[in-house]
């Protein structure tokens, strides 16, 4: 895309428009000055700041112009202490307008361009502007030849409006409050007119789209004169009325040294904002254009836009937790995305979308990331408004370091998309893990028997102890049968197990099989079913 500069060979008809898009955050005094005395800026048909300037200015457009561009006659010093400038380069047989749906008072969705050249009288080789906070705006602009009239328009938009690769101009369309700036230069200059015209559709005056505003007339107004401008005038332009130095490398087609603008070649003019009631309109882009005649809905030839874009906004996000901070499993995390104007006529709105990266060890949530729920519309007032996430359910997730990231397209007021991740911790928390601590308690089964005989008689033969899972001596052998053998021995023998490895858990119910194997027939044998439950508390 080209920047806005001003077209045409002559300065006998330039239509000229120009609004920045710089917005005020408070409001302005306007002091009893015009925009050529206020002492801002020295509109005097040069572009070198001067100590000879009436009244003395302390910038003009060789402190607009970056030091780094290639000089001309003069250097370019840089460093304007406007709230903005810009300054641009057109190209040669660049874009131009095409098709008849390419005018003023259409809606720009059909306007059309193409590749393509101008007579050079309508070829613009560089545009320029600069707004101080006092609400007063400078533009400018140069052509590369003076061999007839030409039209010039400046329109700037609250949304973002230039050539698409498509052959049309967007994304977006003309919306109410986009302005348009023409400065007419007739009767090769010496009649110089500023009319400023508002986006008004459908309703506008002036067929059925825009709107003059009050106080802009086809009265002289030459910053210069003659006739003489009066203190107080809020708007001006002027035209070079001889041969003048560049301060950045230009060329005309008409014989001038390089380096100097012949006459009818340079141009500036000043607007007072804050008279017309627009010192806190954020634009976002602008066009220049080439036209055909003074009329609004005169055929449009060349243009040249980009962006000048003055309102920004900030985007600033923090989660509820606080940065870095440890919550416990089942919490719900929340963020809290904060837009900051820079204009506090203008606050931020749409919607905020919110995303979150995790479990991550480093890094940020800079990309990706799974989106938190629906997106939220921004709320407040003052140039500053904020939204809060849905909430993120940390039930169940696996634990560690979790990260938000915040995106907002922008609005009419602040264009681009803003997305803030945070650095560090700044946007992250941490999810901690769990433990818990399970208890069974077990022990070792042993048993003992005691055999007896009714008379005294000795015991020979065999005991067995057999461990089941029952509480009935049957089924599932917990433990093969230890055995013992006797020989001899007397009545009232006691007998032990000796289990040290067969445990059992708390609460289970097993069962002892002791069995007496006689082998003696004059002694008989015996056995028995012992029952074990036994309950410990954990």
């Amino acid at each position: 895309m080209r920047t806005p500069l001003f077209k045409g060979r002559s300065p006998n008809r330039l239509v000229l428009a120009l609004v920045t898009a710089m917005s005020l955050t408070i409001a302005v005094v306007v002091p009893a000055y015009a925009v050529h005395d206020v002492g801002l800026f020295q509109l005097d048909r040069n572009a070198q700041t001067s100590a000879q300037s009436t009244p003395p200015a302390a910038e003009d457009w060789d402190k607009v112009c970056p030091a780094s561009t290639p000089p001309g006659a003069v250097a370019c010093i840089g460093g304007s202490t406007a709230q903005a400038t810009t300054f641009d380069t057109d190209v040669a047989n660049g874009s131009i307008f095409t098709g008849g749906g390419s005018k003023d008072d259409l809606n720009t969705t059909g306007w059309q361009w193409k590749n393509g050249s101008v007579p050079d009288k309508d070829d613009l080789a560089h545009g320029y502007a600069a707004r101080y906070a006092s609400g007063f705006l400078y533009f400018g602009a140069d052509r590369i030849a003076n061999n007839g009239d030409s039209q010039m328009g400046f329109w700037f938009f609250l949304g973002n409006v230039g050539p698409l690769s498509n052959g049309t101009f967007g994304p977006d369309a003309h919306q109410n409050g986009d302005i348009l700036v023409l400065s007419d230069f007739t009767n090769g200059g010496a009649a110089v007119t500023v009319r400023v015209f508002e986006w008004h559709s459908p309703g506008g005056a002036i067929n059925g789209t825009l709107d003059l505003l009050a106080g802009t007339t086809t009265t002289p107004a030459d910053c210069l004169g003659p006739p003489p401008i009066a203190n107080g005038d809020h708007f001006c332009a002027t035209v070079n009325t001889a041969q003048t130095p560049s301060p950045w490398a230009f060329t005309e087609k008409g014989g001038t040294p390089s380096g100097y603008f012949a006459t009818g070649e340079f141009y500036e003019g000043g607007i007072d904002l804050g008279f017309l009631g627009l010192q806190n309109e954020c634009f976002s882009s602008f066009l220049a254009e080439t036209r055909s005649s003074q009329s609004v809905d005169a055929t449009l030839k060349d243009f040249v836009g980009g962006q000048f874009a003055v309102c920004n906004a900030t985007l600033s996000t923090t989660p509820s937790t606080g940065a870095g901070g440890i919550v416990t499993p089942g919490t719900v995390v929340t963020d809290t995305a904060t837009v900051t104007g820079s204009n506090a006529t203008k606050t931020p709105s749409g919607d905020v979308t919110f995303y979150i990266c995790g479990p991550i060890a480093t890094g940020t949530c800079a990309t990706g990331g799974t989106q938190v729920g629906s997106a939220k519309t921004l709320s407040g007032s003052g140039g500053i408004a904020t939204a809060t996430s849905d909430g993120f359910d940390t039930t169940g997730i696996t634990a560690g370091r979790y990260c938000f990231r915040a995106t907002w397209p922008g609005d009419s007021n602040y264009t681009g998309t803003l997305t803030h991740s945070g650095t560090g911790d700044s946007e992250c928390f941490y999810v901690s893990d769990t433990s818990a601590t399970a208890t069974a308690q077990n022990w070792l089964p042993n048993d003992s028997a005691t055999i007896t005989t009714g008379s005294g008689s000795l015991l020979n033969g065999t005991l067995s102890f057999t461990l089941y899972s029952s509480n009935d001596c049957t089924g599932t052998v917990l433990r093969a049968a230890e055995s013992y053998t006797l020989t001899n021995a007397a009545s009232g023998s006691t007998f032990n197990t000796t289990n040290s490895t067969t445990t059992v858990l708390a609460s289970t119910t097993v069962s002892w099989k002791v069995v007496f194997t006689s082998s003696s027939s004059l002694v008989g044998s015996s056995s028995k079913c012992e029952v074990t439950t036994l309950t410990i508390v954990n």
